[in-house]
């Protein structure tokens, strides 16, 4: 009864009166006054109370600023700081699912804010005293957020998490391609001196508005001039000014965080895994998201990656390009989930572009390195109706997977397809980092077998219960590659974005006709080469094949029908024949085995 109440308190907080916040602002803000001078004490509440804040905003700003100037942040941080998680009570916006992690939620927050900068955490206080006294929760907690580009990242991450509060969502989604804290003169000054012959050179022409703003860069619209004279339209996205400096601090307070976690892990709960070491790979990753000239050559290669495949569509990388700003094409189309809206009809097509596009195509991909995208939030996902086309923007954030680790994710889905423990243990444990330590197959081997046991007997790949596999192995402790976590945390978003683009769609009706489709499409290859080949995108041999043959024969019998039947269900009804000659040459090779 008690948890119960302790949830519905933090879940009705989420809809509280106006007045109550209201009561609460005014409570927090007078006690963070008192800990200014005396004698600037009664011009700050009179401006706390000066309606003029939301009409002229940048003369009380500046003022506010003026006398804030004299508040001594460093021997008052600490009270500072709990005043702040007063007015902003994080924890009430963990859903009821994470609840176990509410304290965590609440000391992160503290930590991040203790070790802010000075400077940064005036301009916290500055930007919270110039919210109307009524603002809610969630607008005071992403006004904290403006200006941290890593804590804004991670908003994007969790805007699509279905268990989050819906109006909260809705808000976090904003930060996908709509977050305001650059200025267009600032942006507009930062092209001009960056690209100071190209502008007259191509006759570039800047839009007068951003077309979007994110995280860490604006996009400008502009027209440009090509060498044959032929007007052009693209997309300068550009570096906000302030982000080198900021990253690299909060890139440090992150570090402090895995620190903090890595010593109050066993009061939280948490994992005996070392959340330095891990933190230390992802964050060489997000340190690419702030340097352009490695985003440009991974345009590039993603241009080429799916150059030679329909419907989908890479901006190509322009001539005029520095560290701080990228040229590209102007692509036409708008977010997946805006188009889904717009046009209900191809809700189902967009959603199984994004998965043949962002999942399929990296996992069948012929050559070693896979390249995908690792940020995956709809703002970096477009959709043009006109030209049934995906566009996937913005690869700062993007990782490359190997073969090896692209076949084990084929023989964990058919593990799960098949409902064969042993396959989907030794796919799991190869896709680990962690083989020789000890304990750690045990680990392993209990919880693909605590899923597969909950699984249905009809044969899909069930994505939600595979990563959550994955998610418990890393709670218990098993580490694996940096890579293979951002291709989790890209199927996390992708999920969300699905979901949002059509709730109907069945994602793993989806997955796993497009997965045994394409083992099926390469039968008239396989008839051809060696039985232990395993040159096919689906990296599974003809050999191994007669046991995934086997095993859906094993479910048809179970579920009372006929193999040809299951296939035809599974949309797989044009295999039939090849399947069958297939399995007359198995019989052949098995004859001959026999005999010898």
């Amino acid at each position: 009864m008690v948890k119960n109440s302790q949830k519905q308190k933090r879940q009705g907080n989420l809809t509280i009166s106006k007045a109550e916040y209201t009561d609460r602002a005014m409570n927090v803000f007078l006690q963070m006054l008192s800990l200014a001078p005396e004698e600037y004490q009664e011009e700050l509440m009179a401006l706390m109370m000066d309606e003029s804040r939301t009409t002229e905003p940048e003369i009380v700003r500046e003022r506010f600023t003026a006398l804030l100037a004299n508040l001594d942040i460093e021997s008052k941080r600490t009270e500072i700081v709990a005043l702040l998680l007063e007015l902003i009570p994080v924890q009430q916006l963990v859903p009821p699912v994470y609840e176990k992690y509410c304290q965590m939620v609440m000391d992160a927050a503290e930590v991040i804010l203790k070790l802010l900068s000075g400077e940064r955490l005036r301009i916290k206080l500055v930007e919270q005293m110039m919210l109307p006294l009524d603002a809610s929760l969630q607008e005071r907690l992403l006004t904290l957020i403006t200006r941290m580009p890593t804590l804004q990242k991670i908003g994007q991450i969790i805007a699509r998490n279905r268990n989050l509060d819906p109006e909260f969502r809705k808000r976090l989604q904003k930060l996908e391609n709509s977050i305001k804290d650059a200025t267009y003169e600032a942006i507009f000054e930062c092209v001009h001196r960056e690209l100071k012959s190209q502008i007259s050179k191509y006759k570039i022409k800047l839009g007068n508005r951003f077309l979007a703003e994110a995280s860490v860069c604006a996009v400008v619209p502009f027209t440009w001039r090509s060498d044959s004279g032929e007007k052009k339209r693209g997309v300068f996205k550009v570096l906000k000014p302030f982000i080198a400096k900021y990253w690299t601090e909060e890139l440090k307070i992150l570090d402090a965080l895995a620190i903090h976690f890595d010593r109050n892990k066993h009061r939280y709960g948490l994992p005996t895994m070392g959340f330095r070491d891990v933190l230390r790979e992802v964050r060489e990753l997000f340190k690419r998201e702030v340097k352009l000239p490695i985003e440009q050559n991974r345009l590039e290669e993603a241009r080429n990656f799916y150059l030679s495949e329909a419907n989908v569509r890479v901006p190509e990388l322009l001539p005029m390009r520095t560290k701080v700003v990228t040229g590209m094409e102007f692509v036409d189309g708008m977010k997946v989930t805006s188009a889904a809206a717009k046009y209900p009809e191809q809700a189902k097509r967009i959603a199984e572009l994004i998965i043949d596009k962002m999942i399929f195509s990296v996992i069948f991909y012929s050559g070693q390195e896979a390249l995908f995208h690792a940020d995956p939030h709809a703002g970096n996902v477009f959709y043009s109706e006109k030209n049934d086309e995906l566009a996937i923007l913005d690869w700062g954030l993007s990782c490359t997977m190997s073969r090896e680790d692209r076949g084990e994710i084929v023989q964990l889905m058919l593990g799960f397809i098949l409902k064969d423990k042993e396959r989907a243990f030794r796919a799991t444990y190869k896709l680990s980092s962690e083989k020789n330590i000890k304990g750690v197959e045990e680990v392993i081997r209990k919880r693909v077998d605590e899923v597969i046991d909950g699984l249905p007997t009809f044969p899909l790949v069930r994505l939600e219960p595979l990563t959550r596999l994955l998610d418990n192995l890393i709670l218990d402790g098993v580490r694996f590659p940096a890579e293979l976590l951002m291709f989790r945390k890209s199927l996390f978003t992708l999920l969300g974005v699905l979901h949002d683009v059509n709730q109907g769609f069945n994602v793993d009706w989806h997955l796993t006709r497009t997965l045994l489709g394409q083992i099926v499409s390469e039968i008239p290859t396989r008839l051809l080469r060696s039985p232990w080949s395993t040159d096919y995108p689906s990296q599974l041999s003809t050999w191994e094949l007669r046991r995934v043959l086997t095993g859906l024969s094993a479910i048809a019998a179970k579920l009372g029908v006929k193999n040809s039947q299951l296939l035809v269900e599974l949309g797989l009804e044009k295999a039939a024949g090849f399947v069958g000659k297939l399995s007359a040459g198995f019989k052949q090779t098995d004859t001959v085995e026999n005999e010898a």
